[in-house]
C-alpha cells in the first residue's frame, strides 16, 4: 500500500484464492487492492486486470 501510496478504505473480502482490500488511491478515487499467489491459472491476471474495457 506505501508503494502506491494507498489508504484502507474498508474491511478486506477474500474468496478461495485472494484477499481483495477496499482501498482509496492517492487522489481519493476508491480502488482496489488484490492479492493471490501467482500460479498457472493467475500469472496473466495483472495484465488482464489493467487492460482497458
Amino acid at each position: 500500500m506505501d508503494r502506491w501510496s494507498l489508504r484502507l478504505d474498508g474491511p478486506a473480502v477474500h474468496g478461495v484464492m485472494a484477499l481483495v482490500q477496499p482501498v482509496l488511491r492517492p487522489d481519493g478515487a476508491p480502488a482496489v487492492l488484490k492479492l493471490q499467489p501467482v500460479d498457472e491459472e493467475t500469472h496473466g491476471e495483472p495484465l488482464a486486470l489493467r487492460t482497458p474495457i
